[in-house]
């Protein structure tokens, strides 16, 4: 079993690319959400799936994406095809929040998620404790409304219903008008 390689992207299609490594071409299946270049160096960690008449591989950028996938193999009725879905269609952070803050409704508005939020929230919300959800994803933002003495579900609530992109000090603004409405 491989766990990562290092080698540049010589093919892109949708949901997958072809990685070289010293003149061997590796098939990998990526998420949608990974934006790769042609011909960059990239470090992709890899997930195999080895069966009897079955070898694929499964590529990620970061090496939570990569726990995020095996945590959602565990869950009965995800296979890998599933679980990629899920994770090209969300981050980490929304992933990790919606399945900690054990809200059905938005994790089943997924993509691939549909009628396994309640499994796939009962089998994880207790396994992802090692990640911190909303430090993803304005950090400092979260680092001060938990100073000033919020509670981490609101927090992540607040933090999840934001856009990407915004300042810091939007994001704060925004989060507190969030909070304070809920």
């Amino acid at each position: 079993m491989y766990s990562y390689l290092i080698g540049k992207v010589s093919s892109i299609r949708e949901g997958s690319i072809d990685f070289e490594v010293n003149n061997i071409g590796y098939f990998l299946f990526v998420s949608t959400r990974d934006k790769y270049v042609l011909n960059e160096e990239y470090r992709v960690y890899i997930y195999d799936v080895i069966k009897d008449d079955l070898f694929k591989m499964y590529g990620f950028l970061s090496l939570e994406d990569r726990i995020i996938f095996e945590k959602l193999l565990e869950v009965s009725g995800i296979g890998p095809k599933r679980a990629l879905t899920i994770i090209s269609q969300a981050t980490i952070n929304e992933l990790v929040s919606l399945i900690k803050l054990k809200n059905v409704k938005l994790l089943s508005k997924i993509n691939g998620v549909g009628r396994y939020a309640e499994t796939i929230i009962y089998h994880l919300s207790n396994k992802l404790d090692f990640l911190e959800p909303s430090l993803f994803k304005y950090q400092n933002v979260f680092l001060a409304l938990k100073d000033l003495g919020y509670e981490v579900n609101k927090i992540n609530e607040a933090l999840l219903s934001l856009p990407s992109g915004l300042s810091d000090d939007i994001a704060l603004k925004e989060a507190l008008r969030g909070i304070n409405n809920v």
